[in-house]
C-alpha cells in the first residue's frame, strides 16, 4: 500500500473509497475444506480480482488451498492488466504471464490450476508470436469473460496464499534491485511515495461516467491495497508504481522528502531518430534545429494545418498520438502513397528521414512493421537516461525514472538537468528540457 499523507489506515481509506463510490467485497465461503482463518490484523491481506469472479464456486471446486493460489493467479494478471492498460485504448489490455510466474504463484499444482482455468474459460494461451524458451508458455485472462472495468476485494485466509502474497512482492522487488544500483537508488526513492486519497477521490469522483473513470477508480483501490510495482522490460524501462498511474492522478503522489518535480526531455523519439539520417545536410539541419529545440509537435501542427488547439491538454496528446501512430509506428507506405495527414506531411517536410524510417519498415512482421524502430528509441531512450541515473544515484534526493523523464524534489532539480544533458551530449544531442511540479 502507499500510504497516505493523511496517516489514515488502509481501513479508513477503503471506507472513504466505500462512501465515495460503493464497494464490492467479497466474503469468504465458510465451508469448503481445510478453512483456517488467520489473525492479520489491519485489515487482513487483500487482493483485487476480477468482479466477475465467482470466488464461492472457485473455492467449492478447488478447495480453499488450491482456490486461494487459484485466486493469487487471476489477481496478479489483472493488476498487471490494470497497470499496463494504454490510455487511448479500450478497458481490457491485459498482459501475459510467463509459467515461471505461474508457477511461483501457483506451487506444485500450477499446472492444474492453469487446465482448470481453462475450463472454466477464465484462462487462455496468449497467441505464440514468442521465443521459445524465453517468452514460452504464457497465459492471460479471457477479455470475452473479464473485463478491467469490474473488480472487487478478497481477503486471503490461508497461511500459504497470506505467505505468497507477502513473498512475491518482495521477490519482484529484490529482482528490480538486483539489476544494480541505480534500480536500489529507484526503489528506495519509490519507498517514500505518498498519496493524497483525499484529493485523488474528489477529483476522480467529479470525472464524467466512462471508461476513464472506472480505470482511475480501480488503480486507487489497487494502491490502497498493494501499491507494489517492480518491473522492467526488454528494452531497459523501468516500470514502478510511479510510471504505471495515469498522468492526471500521478498529481496527488509527494514524498517523504517533500513536493516531486518532473524532468522531461522534449519529443525525446522524435529527437533520436535523427540518427537514422545517412549525412548531414540541410534537411538534417533543419529537422535539428526543430527537434533540439523542443518545437517538433508545434512544428507537425502547424505544417498540417494546425488540425490541434494545442493549447488544450486533451488535444495536444491527442496530437502526439496520432503523429507518433500515423509517421514511426505505421505500416510501410503502400503503393498509392501515404494518406494520413501527418504522413503526408512528415514526408513532404522530410523526405530523407521519412525514406529512411519507411525502409526499415519494410520485411517486418506485418502485424507489428515498425517494432525494431520503436524499440531501438526505447532502448536507447532508456540507455541515456539510465546514464543520467548513473551520474546521480548518490545524492541525497530522491530519483524515480518514468521513461524519458525523471522525477525528483525541488532541491534536485538542477542535478537532473544537468545530467540528462551530460548522457545526451555522448550521442552529439542537445534536447530542450522542461521541468515541472508533479505534485498538486
Amino acid at each position: 500500500m502507499i500510504p497516505s499523507i493523511q496517516n489514515k489506515s488502509r481501513d479508513q481509506l477503503a471506507a472513504e473509497f466505500d462512501a465515495v463510490f460503493g464497494g464490492l467485497i467479497s466474503t469468504p465461503a465458510k465451508k469448503p475444506t481445510t478453512y483456517r482463518r488467520i489473525g492479520t490484523g489491519g485489515g487482513g491481506v487483500w487482493i483485487i480480482i476480477p468482479g466477475e469472479v465467482k470466488i464461492t464456486q472457485v473455492l467449492a471446486n478447488l478447495r480453499r488451498p488450491l482456490g486461494e493460489r487459484y485466486l493469487l493467479i487471476l489477481s496478479n494478471l489483472y493488476v498487471r492488466g490494470l497497470y499496463r492498460k494504454k490510455t487511448t485504448k479500450k478497458l481490457g489490455n491485459y498482459l501475459p504471464m510467463h509459467r515461471d510466474i505461474l508457477r511461483t504463484l501457483g506451487g506444485e499444482n500450477y499446472f492444474k490450476l492453469i487446465e482448470y482455468g481453462q475450463s472454466v474459460r477464465h484462462l487462455i494461451k496468449s497467441p505464440q508470436n514468442y521465443i521459445e524458451g524465453v517468452q514460452a508458455n504464457k497465459y492471460m485472462l479471457n477479455r470475452k469473460g473479464f473485463s478491467l472495468k469490474t473488480q472487487q476485494r478478497y481477503e486471503l485466509t490461508t497461511k500459504a496464499a497470506i505467505r505468497i502474497r507477502s513473498s512475491d512482492a518482495d521477490d519482484r522487488k529484490a529482482e528490480f534491485v538486483s539489476k544494480g544500483s541505480v534500480y536500489q537508488k529507484i526503489a528506495d526513492s519509490v519507498d517514500g511515495l505518498e498519496f493524497d486519497y483525499d484529493k485523488a477521490l474528489k477529483y476522480v469522483s467529479s470525472l464524467p461516467n466512462g471508461d476513464q473513470k472506472i480505470h482511475r477508480k480501480n488503480i486507487i483501490e489497487q494502491l490502497m491495497f498493494d501499491g507494489a510495482i517492480w518491473s522492467h522490460d526488454g528494452q531497459g524501462r523501468n516500470y514502478t508504481v510511479m510510471v504505471n498511474v495515469p498522468r492526471d492522478i500521478r498529481r496527488y503522489f509527494t514524498h517523504s522528502a517533500g513536493p516531486l518535480y518532473l524532468v522531461d526531455v522534449s519529443s525525446c523519439h522524435a529527437l533520436l531518430h535523427l540518427h537514422l539520417y545517412p549525412s548531414q545536410g540541410s534537411e538534417e539541419k533543419k529537422y535539428r534545429n526543430i527537434v533540439e529545440n523542443g518545437r517538433f509537435w508545434t512544428f507537425m501542427n502547424d505544417a498540417a494545418g494546425k488540425p490541434f488547439n494545442l493549447s488544450v491538454p486533451d488535444e495536444k496528446e491527442q496530437l502526439k498520438t496520432t503523429v507518433m501512430a500515423d509517421i514511426f509506428y505505421s505500416h510501410a507506405e503502400p503503393k498509392g502513397g501515404v494518406k494520413k495527414l501527418f504522413a503526408v506531411t512528415f514526408k513532404r517536410e522530410f523526405p530523407i528521414l521519412w525514406e529512411q524510417v519507411d525502409d526499415r519498415k519494410r520485411g517486418q512482421r506485418k502485424d507489428k512493421p515498425s517494432a525494431p524502430i520503436s524499440k531501438a528509441m526505447m532502448t536507447t531512450e532508456s540507455e541515456v537516461v539510465h546514464e543520467a541515473m548513473n551520474l546521480l544515484q548518490n545524492k541525497p534526493y530522491p530519483l524515480i525514472t518514468i521513461h524519458d523523464s525523471i522525477v525528483t524534489t525541488k532541491n534536485g532539480v538542477a542535478d537532473v538537468r544537468q545530467a540528462l544533458q551530460q548522457a545526451f551530449a555522448q550521442l552529439n544531442l542537445n534536447p530542450t528540457l522542461r521541468e515541472e511540479l508533479l505534485t498538486a
